[in-house]
């Protein structure tokens, strides 16, 4: 009830937060200090979060973690940090170095709010030096609490710490996990948590790979030693550090030459697991026998991935339905397909069967009583137009993991998957108007997959890949038009983007297939097929999106000036605004250049009705920079692809004042972009552009003569620059001039 009112209490300065502060804070440390002793805790084969007796010292430390995250960093500092200093002295009892460590480990979440990066960085430094001088320490309460700190420590810092630093404490963390230097369980165990947490976090994979093979010698001999609760770790362990260092060629190689030495003792595992019913185990350790395999290549994994399939597929007709190990397998059965490609085949059905279960599931809950709804975890209240509804969280969760995992099998198994496209189609459409962002994002991402499934496997016949084509394009539009979150709709307008190319593709000149991908699109190389209907609905489709992202944009400014009032918030809001506008205008002008790489002049019809005044509007210097950049992309495309000479004439003369403008505008992408135009403009229409050449030229080296930017990649206008001029001077025969009337400007020379 204290910590709810102190939540109340806007001001940091407040008296009232000043008078709990020094009141309250040393009356929790007390509490906390009075640590009891407790026989056989080293030797302890149980989890303490396992044990249900609850002590002063733990109440204790809960409240004064949740005081300090009420009150904030300015009303706790000045105390917190007097406090963390008494309480680690060398001399201290290992009851107060034990809770100045969990205490120090429990700020941490309030700490990373310093503002002041020169400030952050000291605190940084300091803690990890404090916290590091007790991981040794004698008392393994104390060495269990140091790990503890480190742990939180990368976990809340981490975008402060250095790769040099992760350097330094990991070789100490790795001889840690050693059963001669941490004898007891429970300090091993909070060491593996530790390590877990800064595998998660690290910013430096680079570190991570340096080490991996270190991590893995340290962890399979922690699996080798146990108890169980090391085990379960361990096998978290390794799962995290394959996500990070991910499971191609450098990643991959340190996990397979560890195979022969893991896989037995995940097998062995496994086995124990299903017999003692331990589904977290269970779960765990299959995805990660599948992932080790996975990274290990098929050679290797082959005889091992047929026998874990043999199994999975006994297993899972055991598991019930909501069992905590079934989201397990179906990420292994998705591994291993990746894995076998196709000798995967004969398990499809089985492994489809489950998954097209697991999509098609009601996850509504019906005669739910209101009442229980407070303390019911599994039912979670949503309010959709028609109403409230109520919903099985563990079957939305089930059901999003099943359309991710369709996704991933369609995109590596390809045309092996066309059988089961009609099915998945019917399973994921309805599921565009999830009311879950998971479930949409994965229905979305699905599409294009099922597009190339069926192109590669029916070419060159196109009849049943058109008629697919035609419905998916329709679906992803409605399911655009009406979705509200952004990061949604780029997902709907890549995965758009993508079924074009898929749908472009000639796959039958790619035969055999030993290219996942398509080479890059364009007109000469791509079969057309959009009629002009589907064109104007796909640019009308594009003309929404933008709109309402211009007028959210002009909403939320609008409001800061009524305010009056700008706080950190509202900056880092704006930011964050800013951000997503600009991906989500680079999206829409992806899709349009994609249309023009596949379609070319066939779609300058339907672009110049609709988007060609709009797009010239927004590269005027009276424009918003973003707005500009956009509208440059899209000209660049439009001259790339989609004119005749004819049709060159007209454009250039809209266009090209609008380029010479911005080659010497102040933002170097504005120029980098502008400059590839000018100089694909006099490589693709050479006479249409010649009356521009000489302009051209003068503004070309004003922008050469600007040189680089600090935050720009390195020469990049420059260079698009430089190459402009030189496919100019090629092109356009007698330039230079010798009509001294004509001649260049001043800063030409400095090109030659």
């Amino acid at each position: 009830n204290l910590t709810k009112q102190l939540r109340k209490l806007k001001d940091p300065n407040t008296k009232e937060k000043g008078y709990f502060v020094s009141r309250l804070f040393p009356i929790c440390l007390n509490l906390m200090i009075n640590i009891p002793e407790e026989i056989g805790w080293e030797q302890s084969q149980v989890p303490e979060e396992s044990v249900e007796s609850v002590n002063d010292s733990d109440v204790a430390e809960t409240a004064l973690d949740r005081m300090c995250k009420s009150l904030g960093l300015t009303a706790t500092w000045g105390v917190v940090s007097l406090q963390f200093t008494q309480l680690l002295q060398i001399n201290s009892s290992w009851q107060s170095i034990h809770t100045g460590l969990r205490y120090l480990g429990n700020y941490m979440e309030v700490s990373k709010s310093i503002n002041s990066k020169k400030q952050l960085k000291e605190h940084v430094i300091d803690m990890g030096t404090r916290i590091m001088s007790f991981v040794s320490h004698p008392h393994p309460r104390i060495r269990a609490a140091a790990f503890y700190a480190l742990g939180q420590f990368f976990s809340m810092h981490y975008e402060t710490i250095t790769a040099i630093q992760i350097q330094q404490v990991l070789p100490q963390i790795l001889q840690s996990l050693n059963v001669t230097v941490n004898p007891s369980p429970r300090v091993r165990r909070y060491v593996l948590v530790c390590l877990i947490n800064i595998i998660d976090s690290s910013p430096a994979v680079s570190v991570m790979n340096k080490y991996t093979g270190e991590i893995l010698e340290a962890v399979t001999s922690a699996l080798e030693v146990g108890p169980l609760m090391i085990q379960e770790l361990g096998v978290s362990a390794i799962i995290s550090l394959a996500e990070t260092i991910g499971t191609g060629a450098s990643g991959g190689n340190a996990l397979r030459d560890h195979y022969d030495t893991l896989m037995p003792i995940l097998k062995s595992l496994l086995s124990y697991a299903h017999t003692h019913g331990l589904e977290s185990l269970l779960g765990q350790g299959m995805e990660c026998c599948a992932m080790v395999g996975e990274a290990s290549g098929k050679n290797k994994f082959y005889s091992d991935a047929l026998e874990m399939m043999n199994s999975l597929v006994s297993m899972q007709s055991e598991l019930e339905d909501g069992s905590e190990a079934r989201k397990y397998l179906m990420k292994a059965w998705v591994r291993i397909a990746r894995c076998l490609e196709a000798d995967f085949l004969p398990f499809l059905d089985l492994v489809m069967g489950q998954l097209l279960v697991a999509i098609t599931q009601e996850t509504t809950a019906d005669n739910i009583d209101p009442e229980e709804l407070e303390t019911r975890s599994d039912i979670q209240m949503l309010e959709l137009e028609t109403g409230w509804v109520a919903v099985r969280t563990a079957a939305v969760e089930e059901q999003a993991s099943a359309c991710q995992l369709v996704m991933l099998i369609a995109d590596r198994l390809q045309e092996h998957f066309s059988p089961y496209v009609e099915a998945t189609v019917r399973a994921l459409v309805p599921l565009l108007e999830s009311p879950h962002d998971d479930v949409r994002s994965y229905s979305m991402v699905a599409m294009p997959e099922l597009i190339r499934s069926t192109a590669k496997a029916t070419s060159p016949d196109r009849s049943g890949l058109m008629v697919l084509t035609d419905y998916v394009i329709g679906q992803l539009i409605k399911a655009i038009e009406t979705e509200s979150t952004i990061e949604l709709i780029m997902t709907g307008l890549q995965a758009l983007r993508y079924v074009f190319v898929y749908s472009c593709t000639n796959w039958e000149l790619l035969r055999p297939f030993t290219i996942s991908s398509p080479p890059k699109c364009t007109p000469e190389n791509s079969i057309t097929f959009l009629t002009h209907d589907q064109m104007r609905s796909i640019t009308q489709c594009a003309t929404i999106v933008l709109r309402d992202s211009l007028q959210r944009r002009a909403v939320l400014r609008a409001e800061a000036q009524v305010t009056g009032h700008v706080d950190d918030d509202d900056i880092a809001d704006e930011a964050i605004f800013q951000h997503e506008s600009m991906e989500l205008h680079f999206n829409i002008a992806e899709l349009l250049g994609i249309i023009l790489r596949t379609h070319g002049i066939l779609f300058m019809e339907v672009f110049q009705e609709v988007w060609h005044e709009a797009v010239c509007t927004m590269a005027h210097l009276h424009c918003l920079k973003e707005d500009r950049q956009f509208a440059y992309f899209v000209i660049s495309d439009v001259i790339e692809f989609g004119l005749t000479d004819d049709m060159a004439v007209e454009y250039y003369k809209s266009v090209m004042p609008l380029l010479l403008e911005g080659c010497v505008a102040p933002e170097p992408n504005i120029r980098q972009t502008c400059a590839y135009s000018i100089g694909i403009g006099a490589e693709t229409h050479p006479q249409v552009f010649r009356p521009y050449a000489l302009d051209s030229l003068n503004t070309l080296a004003a922008c050469i003569a600007m040189g680089e930017s600090e935050d720009e990649p390195r020469g990049t206008s420059t260079d698009n620059a430089v190459s402009a001029v030189g496919t100019i001077l090629e092109r356009m025969e007698g330039l230079p001039p010798n009509n001294e009337n004509d001649r260049l400007t001043d800063p030409f020379p400095y090109i030659w």
